[in-house]
């Protein structure tokens, strides 16, 4: 997904969705123009302050001042307190533009094809957008763009709701309607705005009435495609696949990764040789494999390669075998899904964590920990030997990441806002020069707490210097600070 629809329905679900001239700037212009067309964004009023462009990079509020050589007579200004001179604003900073809920709903039920009336609901921020047969039977579609809050009773009374909302919804538990995250089911091409509605029809509860097959999906390669080119990330129930800065993410099952037959099983025996594979980056000694659940591993990898060719139309071999190495090497890129969350010790804070930005784009985390170990006591025992007995010293947990691992990157490795607000703190020393509202912060520090499990912030902001604290200990390559680790580590681990 671009960054700029990614961003636009991250804004789109608060009150007031409006976005500055600073924001839009960094985004594509094709696609800022394509939003543009399409109605999802209306230019509204002029900003009121802007950024300095200083090193301090402060907010100012613009005034206005009388200027013979502007046509509208007046030339904006803002103060600058750190250099202490009157800094001139070009007019196109000032400009904003909001996202359009009522041509938003319209975009939607265009692209769902969906027939009847596109009404507001009552208490704003929702509408019914239509109908149309899916999943076996007729369904009723509403866009919700709310985070919390009641749903308005036509949508709970509707016999078959199916429920988009811009880029997630917190009910709760309170209700289990059918809802989809358009930032997860969304695509902006040349002919618009486009719908992922095979996994939206997947995901549906089937009438037990309909009897149409699934049909395994298919991923978009390129005629001329090379094994290197592909890279796979294995989850739990899906599998995000990626080429040429193109991605997508199908459920196992499309993937035709999963057998039926097998009730409760996470897998067949291609998906299970292909996970082993991601846990060992792509490389696998086939010593290793000996007896590998009763099936020689060569045949188990034989199956694997059909699999893999059938879903994938590359020339080559994807699994390579190195005899003299007595090894297997995957040509294509493969490793195991983000982590659900980092093992934080009982006690910790976010003083006792470090974040360092090591050589290869690869973040290395780091929390004190106490070690148990064995040590002699001061006492011997009745055979006048030294007793043994549990002693504590301190010492330093650490893992290495990559930014797609802690769920901060898309699969292609390029950084989301949030993921690059990370390594801004790492490449700052842990101080940010932002707005005390930034998103990208703002959602960086809730996902750090998910991730973490501590309930406090990892950030702080302070008024005075108007800066974002880490409230971690930050460091860089980049920076001109090595990651200081200590020689003890229980736990040492690398996700790539």
């Amino acid at each position: 997904m671009s960054a700029a629809l990614r961003e636009l329905w991250f804004r789109a679900g608060v009150e007031e969705p409006v976005f500055s001239s600073d924001e839009t700037r960094c985004w594509a212009k094709p696609e800022f123009n394509q939003l543009l067309s399409l109605g999802l964004l209306r230019e509204t009023s002029q900003a009121q302050g802007v950024l300095c462009d200083c090193m301090e990079a402060h907010w100012e509020e613009v005034f206005w001042a009388p200027d013979v050589r502007e046509p509208s007579g007046t030339r904006a200004y803002i103060a600058c307190p750190v250099e202490s001179v009157v800094v001139h604003v070009n007019p196109e900073r000032l400009r904003r533009w909001a996202v359009d809920p009522q041509a938003l709903a319209s975009v939607l039920a265009g692209s769902l094809k969906l027939s009847g009336l596109i009404e507001p609901l009552p208490g704003g921020r929702q509408w019914a957008l239509g109908r149309r047969h899916m999943a076996g039977r007729f369904r009723e579609f509403f866009l919700a763009s709310i985070e919390e809050g009641q749903l308005d009773n036509r949508i709970m009374d509707s016999p078959a709701p199916v429920v988009l909302v811009p880029y997630r919804y917190r009910n709760g538990g309170s209700t289990r309607l059918p809802m989809f995250s358009l930032s997860s089911v969304t695509t902006l091409a040349d002919g618009g705005l486009i719908l992922d509605l095979a996994y939206i029809e997947d995901a549906l509860p089937a009438e037990r009435s309909s009897t149409k097959a699934k049909a395994v999906q298919s991923f978009q390669v390129p005629e001329d495609a090379r094994w290197e080119e592909l890279a796979l990330e294995i989850r739990d129930a899906t599998v995000v696949m990626s080429i040429r800065n193109s991605w997508q993410e199908l459920s196992l099952e499309e993937c035709g990764l999963t057998d039926e037959r097998q009730e409760g099983s996470t897998g067949d025996r291609a998906l299970q040789t292909l996970r082993v594979l991601a846990r060992h980056n792509g490389v696998f000694t086939s010593n290793e494999a000996s007896g590998h659940e009763g099936t020689p591993f060569r045949s188990q990898i034989s199956n694997l390669r059909k699999r893999l060719q059938a879903k994938f139309p590359i020339e080559g071999n994807p699994i390579l075998y190195h005899g003299k190495a007595r090894c297997y090497r995957c040509a294509f890129q493969v490793r195991l899904g983000a982590d659900a969350g980092f093992a934080t010790p009982y006690g910790s804070t976010w003083a006792d964590f470090q974040f360092s930005e090591i050589a290869g784009g690869i973040i290395l985390v780091s929390v004190k920990s106490k070690e148990l170990f064995r040590a002699f006591g001061q006492k011997n025992d009745r055979a006048g030997r030294p007793s043994i007995e549990a002693a504590e010293r301190d010492g330093l947990i650490s893992r290495e990441y990559r930014l797609v691992a802690l769920g901060l990157a898309d699969p292609t490795g390029r950084a989301m806002p949030e993921g690059q607000a990370l390594l801004d703190f790492l490449r700052q020393s842990g101080k940010l020069v932002r707005r005390p509202d930034d998103i990208a912060v703002l959602r960086l520090a809730k996902q750090l707490q998910a991730w973490t499990g501590l309930d406090s912030s990892p950030f702080q902001y302070s008024p005075t210097t108007k800066r974002w604290i880490a409230n971690f200990e930050c460091s860089s390559v980049r920076g001109g600070k090595q990651a200081m680790i200590a020689p003890r580590c229980t736990s040492t681990s690398t996700l790539l």
